[in-house]
């Protein structure tokens, strides 16, 4: 079957790497084992989970579902099973209901922006109405990005989990489960499934208490939970039951399951769980429900939330992504955390003072309102022992607060306990310890089950990862990254090492042969060396609202026109991320399309899930490098992407702390990244790391 379909696709003979990954799913499939396969990057992954998905499907009469992190990734996977004759007809992508653009919500923000502006969002509002009479992908996301780019409010114009049958929206988002019967490999996001394993689960714990049989409860570990279990319980383990609203957003049922990059998915079942308040919901339903009782007061307490998170914002130089967990407020700034405290406080009263008609509590517009009560009174009561979670949008000007959840372990082992088998995929699976590649810590973190169903494959190596790369790690402490913690010369400081950081880009840049890409680990950093660099090189930018494909799409727009140029990249960048000369038809051997890496500083902190700030109210260092060490070595693994590529690569990685932090557990584990290339440098010459030439 692997080999039809791979010359099928793409006319070759399959590699050995995809001969073993394609028979380790099989084998995976037919035994029932919930299985963690690591492979590396560039080795086929993708192909030979399409072919290990048509075998199945052409043996048993049941679905199979494969789970990636974007809906980009998504849509691209659905683009090479269409070219698989077994998949053609039978292939589907269902997109999660924040893919989709609500019209009612997008007309809330419209007055927001400038006339030529709204004009443009009102072109596409008009588009997307007789769309969506005949298409099921009416109303997406990327669509109104890729149309509007400029409009700053997309993301929070998206379907929430209230139904609302008079948005055309919904309906298009509905309407995709109509096709559910002929659908027999569902692609979806990592967002789409955990939402769907959270939803089934609840339906199972609501069985289960009627018929007397307590709390629903998988783990292995634990007898089963009593059903009077108190609220911090509850939102410990990550199973409040929400306002009632229609669960009916179910994937299509399925049998077995790939979860794509898998390392990421435990975050995304932890954002899930959590409770999030968003302000700027509230502020959108009183537009709706008027009120003559509470109305002024609850007016005054969302603008004092707004006046304080503001300087909260200000004070933390957050470009708009950064979410930090209540307890680091505390210690970094006690004056604006107890200020916080205290007008949320003001905020819930407030709320609760607040009463409308019988009448308006039909509404869709007081669901929300309540929801986001519901919300904010979790993260009061839980914050005192469960950090949590302030974050701000990309439109900077709206802030939300996160009742984290604590235990994702328990959605995450009903999906193992209800599939017939479940494999994680991931390029990133296995950490160094003991001289051998160990899944013991993503298993746990993953939360495997411990029994015979757990099996360890073992991972796949391509051989050519390394190959012709030099490694270039810069000791010089000028490099050390900037932070600010509030010091007065934080903006002096951060200018001078954007400037050093780009006079050292620019001098890689010019003796390179192709195109670089610059990995980022925050928006700040990226606008503060971006402006350091000459004009005259052409830039991709990543912004907030810029999404990840709409770049690598620019940039080998700008490839294939013949220029070189510099890719800022942040977020999917390090683990998402596939450019390569075979975009734009270029063979291999004369594939310069990306020939530079650049990473500015360690991936420290990256994972802002709720998850993280709960593992502890204090930092976390194992969990930190664990988390960290996936990141750095995907982000090395964005350079060679393919066999053949000439011998003309290059890592520069600008943090000292890699070099120098040996004694440091987070900077040793960071570094073991680092090994394949320095021993395959060792056997052409015995280098020092400073500078290692692999061939």
């Amino acid at each position: 079957m692997l080999d039809a379909i791979t010359k099928e696709v793409l006319g070759l003979s399959p590699r050995e790497q995809q001969k073993t990954i394609f028979s380790n799913m099989l084998d995976a499939f037919d035994q029932g084992y919930c299985a963690m396969i690591e492979a590396d990057t560039g080795v086929g992954k993708s192909l030979a989970t399409l072919a290990s998905a048509a075998d199945w499907l052409s043996r048993n009469s049941g679905r199979f579902l494969i789970a990636v992190p974007t809906k980009a990734l998504a849509t691209q996977l659905l683009e090479e099973s269409k070219k698989i004759a077994l998949l053609s007809k039978v292939s589907t992508v269902i997109y999660a209901k924040s893919d989709f653009v609500s019209h009612s919500l997008l007309s809330l923000f419209i007055n927001q922006v400038d006339e030529q502006v709204a004009e443009r969002v009102h072109t596409w509002i008009q588009t997307q109405i007789a769309l969506s009479k005949t298409s099921s992908t009416a109303w997406l996301v990327e669509d109104l990005i890729d149309f509007v780019p400029e409009f700053g409010f997309v993301s929070l114009c998206t379907l929430d989990e209230f139904e609302d049958d008079d948005d055309d929206a919904w309906l298009a988002y509905k309407s995709q489960f109509d096709k559910e019967s002929s659908s027999r490999l569902i692609i979806c996001t990592h967002a789409m499934l955990a939402y769907d394993v959270i939803v089934r689960r609840k339906k199972d714990q609501r069985v289960a208490q009627k018929n007397n049989d307590g709390l629903f409860n998988f783990s292995e570990e634990r007898s089963p939970a009593s059903s009077k279990l108190t609220k911090k319980q509850l939102i410990n383990q990550g199973i409040i039951e929400s306002l009632d609203g229609n669960n009916n957003s179910h994937l299509p049922s399925y049998d077995v399951v790939v979860v794509d990059e898998a390392h990421l998915f435990e975050a995304t079942v932890a954002q899930a769980l959590s409770l999030k308040c968003g302000f700027w919901v509230i502020e959108s339903a009183l537009k709706h429900l008027k009120s003559k009782v509470g109305e002024p007061k609850l007016n005054a307490a969302l603008a004092d939330v707004r006046n304080v998170f503001g300087q909260i914002y200000k004070a933390l130089g957050n470009d708009g992504m950064m979410e930090i967990s209540l307890s680091k407020l505390i210690s970094n700034h006690q004056k604006l955390a107890s200020d916080a405290l205290l007008v949320l406080g003001n905020l819930m009263e407030s709320m609760n003072d607040f009463s409308v008609s019988s009448k308006q509590q039909k509404t869709s517009s007081y669901a929300r309102y309540n929801r986001q009560k519901y919300a904010l009174s979790a993260f009061l009561e839980t914050v005192e022992y469960n950090p949590g979670v302030i974050s701000f949008s990309p439109e900077k000007k709206y802030a939300s607060v996160h009742a984290a959840s604590k235990k994702p372990d328990y959605i995450l082992d009903y999906l193992y306990r209800t599939t017939k088998s479940v494999i994680a995929l991931s390029a990133t699976l296995t950490i160094p310890r003991n001289g051998s590649d160990d899944y013991e810590i993503m298993a746990n973190n993953l939360y495997f089950p411990k029994n015979e169903r757990r099996k360890f494959y073992a991972p796949v190596r391509s051989g050519f990862l390394t190959r012709g790369v030099v490694l270039e790690c810069v000791a010089d402490s000028a490099f050390l990254p900037i932070n600010n913690t509030g010091q007065s010369d934080y903006v002096d400081q951060l200018s001078a090492w954007s400037k050093g950081l780009a006079k050292k880009i620019e001098s890689d840049y010019h003796q390179g042969i192709g195109g670089m890409l610059v990995l980022n680990t925050n928006y700040a950093s990226i606008s503060s060396i971006t402006k350091e660099i000459d004009s005259e090189i052409p830039c991709i930018v990543a912004k907030p609202d810029y999404p990840l494909s709409r770049q690598k799409a620019d940039f080998i727009s700008l490839a294939k026109k013949g220029l070189r140029p510099i890719w800022f990249g942040i977020g999917g960048a390090w683990t998402g991320l596939d450019v390569s000369g075979k975009d734009i038809g270029v063979s291999a051997e004369f594939d310069n399309v990306l020939t530079n890496l650049v990473i500015t500083r360690l991936p420290i902190g990256l994972n802002r899930s709720t998850f993280v700030y709960a593992s502890g109210s204090s930092f976390n260092i194992f969990k930190e490098s664990f988390e960290s060490y996936l990141i750095f070595k995907q982000g090395l693994g964005r350079l060679v992407r393919r066999d053949g590529l000439p011998k003309n690569r290059k890592i520069t990685i600008l943090d000292p702390r890699v070099s120098g932090g040996a004694s440091n557990f987070l900077f040793k584990t960071l570094a073991s990244a680092l090994l394949p290339y320095e021993e395959k440098a060792k056997q052409v010459n015995p280098l020092v790391r400073k500078k290692v030439v692999v061939s």
